[in-house]
């Protein structure tokens, strides 16, 4: 997906929705009052439909912003609006009724509710709670719904709409149908060349977003003789403007006689009219501010950020427009900056069809090689999980043998391109490479750049005992560092995140003091200040520069350095996504940010 795409809906889910509701008024008043935690009748239905629709839009938002991940995320959101909405009702009926709630519950159980009037049938005790959890279920229920009913549909941050508006169908012929069998994307498919007088042919039919940024392909066989469509070979498959482009070429070369876009289509704004990303490559402020990456693939490099450069970037780049990489590029002077570019143009959730397309047209080009390769790595940690027992483990390493092979290309075509270089370290972790060989892959990416941030990071992770290396290995690489790097260099960081990590171990083994024990041990303390002092005089600012501030910061306020963390802080500002102060290192979650501000008298 691209930085502007997220999931969202399609028409069916509203249509699901409606179709509950109505059901929901056709049982009529009876089971409006079974279910009914006041005496308003028939308006009890009404204030249930009003809020599953709510659910149903809070769900859809959520699942836009990809942030539902897995079904046991999705359950404890809707368990989440199940109590919300329990606690509401409570709220409103124990006002109305001025009853507590513990009353409230007795009356419903000891008295219930009459149904047609005085000295009818009541509804109480164990039926009345069946009645009202039904009703929570029903909540509960809405979710799921949403979320299974949406599809695999794009959502369109520009011209906020779903790809859901068919914009061109077309036949292709015609082919032999064993070659068919080979096809399983686009690249595999523009392979293919017509007009051998085959039976077959392919349908394709593709659905767009109102701006056409965003797109989905599906590709069915066509059975030229009978007229009709047989198995599909893909479906909703996302497709960028660039491999739209080059989709309508491919068709227009293979089967003159084939339909192509109507005039309402318009791909030159992608192709020859596309205008230059010349956005200035220097931050709004003094320093780069962190923005979170809502629609990476949150994988590879410990990476979840953005800058308001790299930002914009990717919008750019996620319709295909793999030209903006080479623009900002061009412009990156600092390794780190070039680091961050490479990984901010490689990083997406789903494959990415321009990538392949990129390859194709520019086989010399040692830029496209290497963020083929970092895509590839991306996407094998996807497929393998981020848990400590890997999934999915044949798929992992093709990826990553994918991404090697992707990185030696780029490398034998510049060989001074330090970012394949280092990426290698990434993959070689993945592929169980010796230290020998993992060390060589370290000093060609620091070769001619010493300061080179991503390098030292991916070897220092390397060096942790949870992989293939020590305690004693991870400490002697920050203190190689520490001792060779000079004044300045954001590759000290390196000395704080080996420190961390080791106080982490520790803490596994003493939850108490085990994190602190290490820390406060003279020689560690002496290292993270030593580092921070170095890593900040005459600093060489870049896009990596708020991460190594943010971690320096938590890490003086730990040792009780407050004035140090404090003039972390103040550049900073009130908020940072960085760990260790994000959420995500979940049993250091007590020490937000915040609280390390009010103790340094912030």
């Amino acid at each position: 997906m691209s930085a502007h795409s997220k999931r969202s809906i399609e028409m069916r889910t509203w249509f699901v929705i409606l179709i509950a509701a109505c059901i929901f008024f056709g049982l009529g008043g009876v089971y409006s009052l079974l279910t009914s935690t006041h005496q308003w009748g028939i308006a009890a239905a009404g204030i249930m439909v009003a809020y599953i629709f709510l659910i149903a839009y809070v769900g859809i938002q959520v699942a836009r912003f990809g942030l539902i991940k897995s079904a046991n995320f999705g359950a404890l959101v809707g368990l989440f609006l199940a109590a919300f909405y329990l606690a509401g009702e409570l709220i409103v009926a124990g006002l109305i009724e001025q009853v507590s709630i513990w009353q409230w519950y007795g009356g419903r159980w000891n008295d219930g509710y009459e149904l047609f009037g005085a000295g009818s049938f009541a509804i109480k005790g164990f039926l009345w709670a069946v009645a009202y959890s039904l009703r929570i279920l029903l909540i509960l229920f809405v979710l799921p719904t949403a979320m299974l009913s949406e599809g695999e549909r794009q959502f369109c941050e520009l011209c906020k709409s779903s790809t859901t508006k068919t914009r061109w169908k077309s036949v292709v012929k015609s082919f032999d149908p064993a070659v068919l069998v080979g096809v399983s994307d686009l690249r595999s498919l523009m392979m293919l060349g017509g007009g051998s007088g085959g039976e077959r042919g392919v349908w394709l039919r593709v659905r767009t977003c109102k701006c056409a940024s965003l797109g989905e392909l599906t590709v069915d066989q066509y059975k030229i003789e009978a007229e009709q469509r047989g198995d599909t070979i893909m479906k909703d498959s996302p497709i960028s403007p660039i491999g739209l482009c080059r989709l309508v070429e491919w068709v227009r070369a293979t089967d003159g006689s084939a339909e192509l876009p109507g005039s309402d289509l318009d791909l030159e704004q992608f192709g020859a009219n596309r205008q230059m990303f010349d956005l200035p490559l220097k931050p709004a402020g003094n320093e780069w501010e962190s923005l979170h990456r809502w629609n990476g693939s949150g994988m590879g490099m410990e990476w979840g950020c953005d800058t308001e450069y790299t930002r914009a970037m990717r919008v750019l780049v996620g319709k295909g427009d793999f030209r903006a990489i080479e623009e900002s590029l061009a412009m990156a002077e600092d390794i780190n900056d070039i680091a961050c570019i490479y990984e901010a143009g490689a990083d997406w959730y789903d494959p990415q069809d321009w990538i392949g397309l990129w390859c194709d047209e520019q086989p010399g080009s040692s830029v496209a090689h290497t963020v083929a390769g970092i895509n590839h790595v991306k996407r094998a940690w996807l497929e393998r999980g981020g848990g400590w027992t890997p999934k999915h483990v044949p798929e992992f390493m093709g990826l990553l043998n994918l991404a090697m092979e992707s990185f030696d290309r780029a490398t034998a075509i510049d060989p001074e391109n330090a970012t394949a270089h280092a990426w290698k370290i990434y993959a070689g972790k993945g592929l169980g490479q010796e230290d020998e060989r993992v060390r060589l892959y370290f000093d060609a990416a620091t070769r001619s750049h010493p300061d080179f941030h991503a390098a030292h990071w991916m070897y220092f992770d390397y060096l942790t005992a949870k992989w293939y290396g020590s305690e004693e290995q991870c400490i002697g690489f920050a203190r190689e560092v520490l001792k060779n790097r000079a004044a300045g260099s954001a590759a000290l960081g390196v000395v704080a995140y080996a420190h961390f990590e080791i106080a982490r171990e520790r803490m596994e083994k003493d939850k108490k003091a085990g994190f602190m024990g290490y820390l406060n041990q003279p020689e560690v303390r002496s290292d993270i200040v030593r580092a921070n002092d170095l890593a900040f005089t005459d600093h060489r600012m870049s896009m990596v520069t708020p991460r190594v501030r943010a971690f320096f910061a938590y890490m003086l306020w730990q040792l009780g350095e407050t004035q140090g963390a404090k003039a972390h802080m103040e550049i900073i500002g009130k908020t940072t996504p960085w760990d260790p102060f994000s959420a995500s290192v979940f049993f250091l979650s007590k020490e937000t940010y915040t609280k390390a501000r009010k103790a340094c008298g912030l």
